[in-house]
């Protein structure tokens, strides 16, 4: 709640001098409240609807905007409904039969403020770069005197180029006085200003300590909590440099600009949506409001009026409503959900799902799905962040080089110094990592040997902590946790240093003394490596081609105690089936059984026209694209070409796509196709492979970079129809549970903003959707709160990712059901998990007993599995059989395995056959 200083000071004056105070001095507290002082809120034309008038507060943005508001309420005035709801950044706006106050802005993101490579070259810390970059050793010495470095010191015209731009312009500082009391005399004439060109200015470069506490026996650091500054004299003045003081100032980094540049206000109108409010069945229909609590009773309403299957978002279901006007009086269920909208920056969005063809409508927020601005400027941030990181290297690779750092100093007047001795062993630890020590890195600094000042420092979060958190672990105060960095200052002649630019963190600038190649210590295995006692099953998966091949690798598995062979069969390839039985053939009468493995969903990225899986729908990503086609997007982004983890998660989508296992067509050809490979006389079972495309697998949240957002699949119109019905909210409005770029605050003015953010993070809908139930419809038409197990989840990612895996299990046993006869058994590769998509992890083999739904987790009847990968070789594969064997001889002791798998297929079979040559027979073979 706000109140203009001046009435304040009134206020507490005429209370002390027993003056009368006017009427209505104490403000309304929120639009609610004041609502109930207009003279016009009752007896009105149409009903007028105020949605969340309980949370809608002013601030304090403007002193004459308050000002005017306590005029409208001061003297007992009763002001206009009108125009209270103005100074609440509403309008009343008619949508026919029904009034509502609607937000007069709506928050809008721009996905797309420019090129990469034109924010990553904005910024006085990227200038400090590139001018500390290009300086000699000798001037690296100016620049860590107390001097500093001059414009006249410099050689070239980019260094004074570079120079200027890392100086604030205009540069300036603005001077406080203490007070009798110690705190800062903000009394006319005590505060000056000074502003200097940027010529005037010098440039020092300083190193500087921060650190951490530990709590406990916590791995973990905690921060300091920003104990209250070091007291200053009475009568001292102290001088600040201003920021942000114009307009023409230049930005300390990208960010500082981004924030304007990606965030904006616009007029809040009508968003056109999915359902017409003109036409049957919307219009003509009458819903009565009296009784209604909230936005999604409303919606219920309407929805029981038109039989609509029509669901309000669970992020706004909650949201209070205020009826002014005669509640009894029906309005047009058109009108109704037109003023929702409005209320909300809303729309409806349609969803048909493809099979059934039922149309769901959802009250939400922009029709192709809230969050797609948001992960394109994930995308475009991940693209700066590797452009400036790359340049950050750069930068940290020449002053390593060149050995300048050791030079380096800290500022004599700052608060955390250390001492020679203290620096060179905290570098030496820096260097030379001692998990003992070093706990992420910073190297543990005993409290004793910072500097008397720094120790205050100490002592003053101690007392913070204990203020805030009595109860908490306690910390050990005795060590510091400390990281290091070089950053500039400015220097000037009459008001002393000011802080700068960050340059590079210590440990990145030290010269490092050259380190001599160790090969790593791995176990020794000489010798063959003889298998355990006889497990019940010992399966090699090799490539086999052709009848020739499979005597080959049936002669070899017979010497070496092998009793199954896993042949890899294209379901793709119309000729693959009879050339199978071929080799099935050769096996006859030699004890080996024969599985065909059979990749489901994974196919070629770019098929030709005569694969047969050219044609089927491929799994889409929340952008709406397939996977592979996410990947050649984001192929030649600067993310892709310089960020290793940028790389290695979409390196798998360039060289295959998935199928949408949702797809009728896709589940009837795959199931077809399947049944020829199945029907192959004298198979043992059958092995299926890649029946999951990413991301929808497991029950796991979704945790990733925003700059991968787009590598996991499931989001077809039959997936996002049953979460909109089990949850209220659609996929496309969920926003990952990871790090997006790019870094800044997404928070807005709630004054501003309507009661819908559509900037939601993962956490904040989380806390919503733990606020509202979801509703659904029965089979007798009637709308009630759903009822929810205890295993369901309350994490709308969580429970996403939940159905997607339930889903696909259900699709893949149907496909199963079709093709397989039930008495051939079955077993099943696990597909990846999502944390691993860009290595290729082991997959346990599991047997998937007769039924329509997959097995959801391994159990003890998995068999252990061994990858030989392209890059093995004989000492790598003695090792990989080694420990394999080791734990066959431990699964003995404590079965939990019900044998093993060797995959081969990474290599020609002559070259597997030869690297597994270690193995010998079995005992008494």
């Amino acid at each position: 709640m706000f109140r203009p200083s001046r009435y304040l000071a009134f206020f507490t004056v005429a209370a002390l001098f027993g003056f009368p105070i006017p009427a209505q001095a104490q403000m309304p507290d929120s639009l609610e409240e004041a609502l109930r002082t207009t003279t016009d809120r009752a007896n009105r034309r149409v009903p007028l609807l105020i949605i969340e008038a309980r949370q809608a507060r002013i601030t304090q943005s403007s002193n004459d905007r308050a000002d005017a508001y306590y005029q409208h309420f001061s003297e007992g005035r009763k002001p206009l409904l009108t125009d209270v709801i103005r100074f609440y950044n509403r309008e009343l706006a008619s949508c026919g039969s029904v009034q509502i106050a609607a937000p007069l802005l709506r928050d809008a993101v721009n996905a797309y403020p420019g090129k990469p490579e034109e924010w990553a070259q904005i910024g006085r810390e990227r200038a400090s770069r590139l001018l500390f970059g290009s300086l000699s050793p000798a001037q690296w010495n100016t620049a860590s005197s107390l001097r500093g470095l001059s414009l006249s010191d410099l050689r070239t015209p980019e260094q004074k180029a570079w120079f200027l731009s890392a100086i604030p312009a205009p540069f300036t500082v603005v001077g406080h006085m203490v007070g009798s009391d110690g705190e800062t005399d903000y009394s006319p004439g005590n505060t000056k200003t000074a502003t200097m060109s940027t010529e005037q200015v010098r440039i020092r470069v300083v190193r500087e300590m921060g650190w951490m506490y530990k709590r406990g026996k916590e791995d973990g650091l905690h921060g300091g909590w920003g104990g209250e500054p070091a007291a200053r004299q009475p009568g001292q003045r102290y001088w600040s440099r201003t920021t942000g003081a114009t307009e023409t100032e230049t930005a300390e980094t990208y960010q500082d600009n981004l924030r304007d540049a990606i965030l904006a206000k616009e007029p809040n109108r009508f968003q056109k949506g999915d359902l017409s409010f003109n036409t049957a069945p919307l219009y003509g229909k009458r819903v009565l409001l009296d009784g209604a609590k909230t936005l999604g009773e409303l919606v219920i309403r309407i929805a029981e009026a038109t039989s609509l299957e029509l669901y309000a978002d669970r992020r706004i279901s909650g949201l209070s409503v205020t009826v002014l006007g005669d509640a009894q009086k029906s309005v047009d269920a058109a009108d109704l959900l037109k003023a929702l909208c409005l209320a909300t920056t809303g729309t409806v969005r349609a969803v048909t799902d493809p099979e059934t063809k039922v149309t769901v409508y959802l009250l939400c927020a922009r029709t192709e799905g809230t969050v797609l601005p948001r992960m394109r400027l994930a995308e475009w941030g991940a693209d700066v962040v590797a452009l400036v990181s790359t340049e950050r290297t750069a930068f940290a690779k020449t002053t390593r080089n060149g050995g300048v750092a050791s030079g380096v100093r800290f500022d004599a007047d700052a608060v955390a110094t250390i001492s020679d001795d203290v620096m060179a062993q905290a570098e030496a630890r820096l260097l030379n990592p001692d998990p003992k020590t070093n706990i992420y890195g910073r190297p543990a600094i005993p409290v004793s040997a910072l500097s008397p000042a720094a120790q205050e420092k100490v002592r003053r979060d101690m007392v913070q902590q204990e203020k805030y958190n009595p109860n908490a672990t306690s910390y050990d105060y005795k060590t510091v946790y400390a990281d290091f960095s070089l950053k500039t200052q400015f220097v000037t002649d009459e008001y002393g240093t000011f802080s700068g630019s960050w340059l590079a963190s210590l440990d990145s600038v030290l010269p490092r003394k050259p380190v001599a190649t160790v090969a790593p210590k791995l176990p020794t295995v000489t010798g063959a490596v003889a298998l355990p006692p006889a497990p019940s099953f010992a399966a090699l998966k090799a490539n086999i081609t052709n009848a020739s091949e499979a005597r080959t690798a049936i002669d070899w598995a017979r010497k070496h105690g092998f009793n199954a062979l896993f042949v890899p069969v294209s379901l793709w390839d119309d000729a693959a089936p009879e050339a199978f039985e071929q080799i099935v053939d050769a096996a006859k009468a030699s004890g080996i059984k024969m599985f065909p493995v059979v990749s489901l969903l994974k196919v070629s990225a770019q098929p030709d026209d005569t694969d047969p899986s050219a044609k089927l729908t491929r799994a889409r990503n929340v952008f709406g694209e397939s996977l592979h086609a996410y990947a050649k997007r984001r192929e030649g982004s600067p993310a892709m070409r310089l960020g290793t983890n940028v790389a290695q998660g979409l390196a798998p989508l360039l060289t295959h796509d998935w199928l949408d296992a949702s797809d009728a067509d896709v589940r009837k050809t795959v199931s077809e196709r399947l049944a020829k490979i199945a029907a192959v006389p004298g198979i043992a079972g059958i092995v299926l492979g890649d029946v999951a495309a990413p991301g929808t697998a497991f029950n796991e949240a979704w945790y990733v970079q925003g700059s991968l957002a787009g590598q996991f699949a499931g989001y077809g119109e039959s997936s996002r129809v049953a979460f909109i019905r089990q949850e209220n909210a659609d996929p496309l409005d969920l926003l990952p549970n990871g790090n997006m770029e790019p870094n800044i605050s997404w928070n807005t003015e709630r004054e501003y903003a309507a009661p819908f953010a559509p900037q939601n993070d993962h956490y904040e809908v989380a806390r919503l959707f733990q606020f509202t139930k979801p509703v659904e419809r029965g089979a007798d038409g009637v709308w009630k709160p759903r009822t929810r197990s205890a295993e369901e989840e309350t994490d709308p990612e969580r429970a996403w990712r939940k159905l997607l895996a339930r889903r696909n299990r259900e699709q893949i046993g149907a496909i199963r059901k079709a093709a397989v006869p039930e008495t051939l058994p079955v077993m099943i590769e696990a597909p990846p998990s999502i944390y691993y998509s860009s290595v290729s992890p082991l997959p346990y083999v599991a047997p998937w007993l007769p039924g329509e739904m997959m097995p959801e987790t391994p159990d003890k009847t998995a068999l252990f599995p061994t990858v030989m990968r392209r890059e093995s070789n004989a000492d790598s594969v003695r090792r990989g059989v080694t420990n394999l064997f080791k734990s066959l001889a431990d699964n003995a002791k404590k079965p939990n395995r019900a044998g093993f798998v060797i995959d081969t297929t990474a290599k020609p079979l002559p070259e597997a056959l030869s690297l597994l040559s270690v193995i010998t027979t079995m005992p008494g073979d």
